[in-house]
């Protein structure tokens, strides 16, 4: 209830409340001015919260956006550090894995040919025939395209998990897993007449290939050397052949 008091000099606006309390009733009078400031510093300390809860909010809005950020960041240099290393085992001329991936990959395929009586795998060791005259004849551009376009025929003669590498300047290896000794000539000799009849974009080369399958107590050293020693006898018998050791 609203009501004007009367002072000594002057009017005092108040408010009243009453309640009734065993049968009879207590009032309390608040003078205006009083409450008023009263009210003010309520709505001050609540606009005080509300500004408080705002720049929170705003706080933990920015908070997410830089832990976002920062999540995207991290991705990116694993992406980075991925594609780094990706980069460090491929050949950059053709795409192919490069010797130093091959050699990681045919340890593995030991380790498991060792525990395992089922596991095997083969290799073949491919060198294009009279490469250095392609370079010689036609330039090193020429040389590069023939070997890129090579690449291309070794993948499309081998499986999705074959692993297809080059190892030297003319020299591809592939890795062929459950694969024994007679199908990865079979496989061999399919490549040599793809490359030797199939089309060629560039000049038409042929291949030499060695053959060679995993047997216990082989290392990455002794298979590499028993590829080499077959792929030897196929260019001493004449080249575009396949040999197997």
């Amino acid at each position: 209830m609203y009501l004007t008091l009367k002072g000594k000099e002057h009017q005092i606006p108040v408010l009243m409340n009453a309640v009734k309390q065993q049968e009879r009733y207590v009032c309390v009078m608040v003078q205006m001015k009083v409450r008023d400031e009263y009210e003010n510093e309520l709505l001050m300390a609540r606009r005080r919260a509300e500004r408080i809860l705002h720049d929170t909010d705003e706080a933990n809005k920015k908070l997410q956006e830089l832990l976002k950020e920062v999540e995207e960041k991290q991705q990116e240099l694993l992406d980075l550090n991925k594609d780094l290393q990706d980069l460090a085992l491929t050949d950059p001329l053709t795409g192919l894995k490069n010797r130093r991936y091959l050699q990681d990959k045919i340890m593995e395929f030991i380790e498991l040919a060792k525990s395992s009586e089922n596991e095997m795998f083969s290799l073949l060791l491919i060198d294009v025939d009279h490469f250095k005259e392609v370079n010689d004849t036609h330039g090193h551009p020429m040389g590069d395209a023939v070997l890129r376009e090579l690449s291309w025929k070794l993948l499309r003669e081998t499986r999705d998990h074959d692993i297809v590498a080059r190892v030297g300047g003319e020299e591809f290896m592939i890795l062929l897993p459950n694969r024994n000794e007679e199908s990865a000539r079979v496989i061999a000799e399919r490549i040599r007449l793809n490359v030797d009849h199939g089309p060629w974009a560039q000049k038409r080369v042929t291949v030499s290939i060695g053959v060679t399958s995993y047997k216990f107590g082989d290392t990455p050293s002794s298979l590499y050397a028993k590829a080499d020693q077959a792929l030897y006898i196929s260019k001493n018998a004449g080249r575009n052949r396949v040999s197997v050791s």
